[in-house]
């Protein structure tokens, strides 16, 4: 059997199979910034002083589905969708 991983975030914030839209929004703010992006939730809260693009694009999509913001902005560059990889919290349930 397979070890399970355990998200930096507390086990009450996940369910059993990924996180949920009312947990997204939840963390809608500079201090703890979820969004969702193309099926799965990111922790950009660290990533909003270092987005290239300025804090306000980051800050934007807080609380909230970002995959139409991301694809406009980053759809085919290889750059930005590596970047999002550290801060993968899991699957969008």
């Amino acid at each position: 059997p397979a070890a399970s991983a355990t998200p930096s975030t507390s086990a009450s914030s996940a369910t059993s199979s990924g996180y949920t839209m009312a947990k997204v929004r939840q963390n809608n703010s500079r201090s703890s910034c979820w969004s969702a992006i193309n099926g799965k939730v990111y922790d950009l809260t660290k990533w909003i002083n270092l987005h290239p693009g300025g804090q306000q694009r980051i800050l934007g999509i807080c609380g909230v589905d970002g995959s139409a913001s991301f694809n406009g902005q980053h759809r085919g560059q290889n750059d930005p969708a590596d970047a999002l990889k550290d801060y993968l919290l899991g699957p969008l349930e």
